[in-house]
């Protein structure tokens, strides 16, 4: 085609037409942004043919939105950074601004942090000075969030409240964000009051204008807020409602975390079955946010291509084809090789993915260290690593596993050495606990020749709870190798080792302690029947013997005491499961707060042919001393049961059995014991029988509380033996609820002046709940509690059931 041919076919679309296309391709990125994407492509080309300098800049703003919303970010990067230094030299500050907003964006999605704050920075300025409010307030928050992801809380928050501040009510979008980050940040510093406030207003204002996806990224926040204090079901109801609001514009890492806590919740609460199944859809959907990275990346690279043949199916400009070819063909070498990082840096974030999610499974430290050497070094591209870990004095470092020379077969290292702390790169690195990266190891008299000389080196310290318990070091045979891309991916590698490192020395030191305890508890067991034999004969001639055996068994008592915190699992294994209490009275709720790590108070449940049985106990004494009685008397239960079906026989069987195995029959002898209420439930009957050693019954009907009034001796201590418990019988009707309770509730001290609680406070308390739900119920007693409690110390163990007919 001629010259005169081109200039005819160009001449209709002079400036007027390109800027009426690239209005058409900006409108249209409402309803699609790959139309969009095309009808930019072709104003820039048609500003590119007619010098038209307005036309290229607003076709790449274009190009470089949309790209960034379809997760093509190596078009938006390569067109926003273009269309940033146009912007600039015409002096259109708020058009950079933008693209400097898309180039952050990028940055965002490769993790770089640092750059998109130079981005943040560099739009923030734009804005102010242009004026644009809409995108000033866009600005302040992206570089607030990127203060956030650095971990640079205290300016992170203050960009969130200036922003904040010039947000209007007319953009309420801005202010949902906003106060939803600023509750994050709050939430990772630890102050959860504030970010639960912040989180609130943040949700109003999401569910007054549809903003489905904050709303469901405020939710979860609020479930971690409640799985931190313990509030199990609080958690799983936030968690399900965020279920009922997730749409195809919900993230899918958003859809796998909630279901990563309801794993935790339903973990905490003992539903193993649920746990197990919320874990794996979690790790179904992690795999899936993984996949969609990758089609992400797949994508970019195939939408290129169809623009690339659109590019040459619709130039008919001959005197331009041999310039694009080879602008097509740099332009596709260019691709080639960032295409190439880009699938190694898939790769990369794959094998750290995939080796978190490994670890897990590994339960010693030397089976962490060798999945990292061989599942994880060996897919970043290292030809040679070698993981250290410091000696027990902390004096050398031992090489303990390997990838490459130093290990040929198997989990073996060939010629292993130790490495002084201090010594070499290796050791100063373990003495600083900062990483070192080594351009040319021939420079530097510290390096330590191992199987062979290598002139590139990188070494990272693995540090747990702030001391340096190892180092992952890396060589390589070439200069300049390693570059901070490594360093990032290595620092992150040896967090995660860490993390899990200590999880395993504290797991391994909770079965040492746990296995010293029961032991100390069979000595305990022997040396008191002993004892006890040695009594029955010379009580006596051995009573010098006698007072040094319980000064043996009071030290031995110590002991236990200082690492009694690791029984209170095996006091949880022997309370009730929350299953068993459901399948007994499916409608219910237990409030029990320990004091200590273990507790005096326990709750029992037990069935005999039509009968249901449920205690609520509270035995002598606080933490250990409590809680043997409690195991003692939980034994006796179970015994008098076999006997016995009324409360009243079982508890008269239990004091007489509990006065035996704590010999209360002499005058002077230990008052240990409990006080209990305890209940039958007959189903086909519909009467309920109660007894109590000084702890009532109360029962809610119609919002109007009746007492039930105990025995007035407590079980064991001075009652006599064949004490005869008071038993009492009662129609239930449905609806009706019935509480048990210990003392704990009432006679916690707090509010004005300190004061307890006390028993007619707490029953007006129950008559005015005992209508809501067992969940409710549960919830607003325990922050009524954590209310009236303020900074006052715990003073009681505490537990309250209710039971719903």
């Amino acid at each position: 085609m001629s010259a005169e041919t081109n200039e005819q076919h160009l001449a209709p679309f002079g400036p007027e037409s390109i800027d009426r296309l690239n209005r058409e391709a900006w409108a249209a990125r409402a309803a699609d942004d790959r139309e969009a994407f095309g009808l930019a492509e072709k104003a820039f080309r048609l500003a590119q043919s007619a010098n038209y300098g307005t036309g290229i800049r607003m076709a790449l703003r274009t190009m470089a939105v949309t790209a960034l919303d379809m997760g093509l970010y190596a078009e938006a990067l390569e067109h926003a950074t273009a269309a940033a230094e146009l912007f600039h030299n015409a002096g259109e500050g708020s058009e950079e601004a933008l693209m400097q907003n898309v180039l952050g964006g990028v940055h965002y999605y490769l993790g770089d942090h640092e750059s998109r704050l130079k981005c943040n920075m560099r739009g923030l300025e734009l804005c102010r000075i242009s004026g644009d409010h809409p995108g000033l307030l866009r600005a302040l928050n992206n570089t607030a969030d990127t203060y956030t992801r650095l971990g640079d809380f205290a300016r992170a928050m203050a960009m969130f409240k200036e922003c904040l501040a010039l947000a209007e009510d007319s953009t309420p979008f801005i202010q949902c964000i906003v106060l939803s980050n600023m509750g994050e940040v709050n939430l990772l510093e630890g102050r959860t009051e504030l970010a639960k406030e912040l989180i609130f207003r943040s949700q109003d204002i999401g569910n007054r204008i549809g903003y489905t996806e904050i709303m469901v990224s405020n939710l979860i926040m609020l479930s971690q807020i409640a799985l931190g204090v313990w509030d199990a079901h609080g958690a799983i109801r936030l968690l399900e409602e965020a279920q009922t609001l997730v749409n195809e514009r919900i993230l899918l890492n958003d859809q796998a975390s909630i279901h990563r806590y309801l794993s935790e919740a339903h973990e905490k609460l003992g539903r193993h079955d649920r746990a197990l199944s919320h874990h794996r859809t979690f790790h179904d959907l992690s795999q899936q946010h993984l996949d969609a990275q990758k089609v992400k990346e797949v994508r970019s690279i195939e939408f290129k291509q169809e623009i690339r043949t659109l590019q040459n199916a619709t130039a008919t400009l001959e005197n331009l084809v041999e310039e694009r070819t080879r602008q097509l063909e740099q332009t596709l070498a260019h691709l080639q090789q960032r295409d190439h990082e880009r699938q190694q840096d898939l790769e990369v974030e794959q094998a750290v993915n995939q080796f978190s999610q490994s670890l897990f499974l590994q339960k010693t430290v030397d089976d962490v260290l060798w999945d990292l050497a061989k599942s994880c070094i060996a897919r970043l591209g290292f030809v040679d690593a070698v993981i250290y870990l410091l000696d027990e004095d902390g004096t050398k470092l031992i090489q303990k596993a390997a990838y490459g020379p130093k290990n040929p077969i198997d989990l073996d290292i060939l010629n292993p050495i130790t490495i002084e702390l201090g010594k070499g790169i290796v050791g100063s690195v373990a003495l600083a606990g900062h990483h070192e990266l080594i351009h040319d190891t021939s420079a530097d008299d510290r390096y330590i020749v191992d199987d062979a000389m290598r002139l590139s080196e990188i070494a990272v310290p693995i540090v747990s709870n702030g001391k340096v318990i190892g180092v992952i070091d890396s060589e390589h045979p070439e200069r300049n190798f390693f570059t901070e891309k490594h360093l990032r991916v290595l620092k992150t590698i040896a967090s995660l080792v860490a993390n899990r490192i200590e999880r395993i020395r504290e797991q391994e030191e909770r079965e040492r302690l746990q296995a010293e305890l029961i032991a100390q508890l069979q000595e305990n067991e022997k040396l008191q029947s002993k004892v006890t034999r040695e009594l029955e004969d010379k009580v006596r001639e051995r009573t010098l013997e006698i007072e040094q055996a319980r000064e043996r068994i009071e030290l031995q008592a110590k002991d236990i005491r200082d690492s009694i915190h690791y029984a209170r699992s095996i006091q949880n294994a022997l309370m009730p499961q929350i299953h068993e209490v459901e399948r007994l009275f499916p409608d219910n709720f237990i409030l029990y707060l320990p004091r200590d790590v273990v507790s005096g108070d326990f709750y029992w449940v037990a069935s005999k042919g039509d009968r249901r049985y449920l205690a609520v106990a509270d035995c002598t004494g606080h933490g250990v001393p409590g809680a043997l009685v409690g195991v003692l008397c939980v034994e006796k239960l179970e015994q008098a049961l076999l006997l016995a079906d009324a409360p009243g026989e079982i508890l008269r069987i239990v004091n007489s059995e509990v006065k035996k195995a704590l010999r209360q029959s002499a005058a002077g002898t230990s008052r240990d014991g409990m006080d209990v209420a305890l209940i039958t439930y007959e189903s086909k009957t519909g009467i309920l029988s109660y007894a109590g050693a000084k702890r009532p019954l109360w029962h809610v009907r119609s919002r109007e509380l009746t007492i039930h009034s105990p025995t007035r001796l407590s079980i064991g201590g001075h009652s006599p033996d064949g004490l005869m418990f008071k038993e009492e019988k009662i129609t239930i009707l449905p609806g009706d609820m019935v509480y048990l309770c210990s003392d704990g509730y009432a006679d916690q001290f707090g509010g004005e002046g300190g004061r307890k609680f006390s028993t007619g406070r707490l029953r007006k308390v129950l008559c005015e709940l005992a209508h809501f739900s067992m969940p409710k119920q549960h919830g607003q007693l325990l922050s009524l509690l954590h209310d009236w409690q303020g900074r006052e110390d715990q003073v009681d163990d505490i537990l309250l059931a209710g039971i719903r007919f």
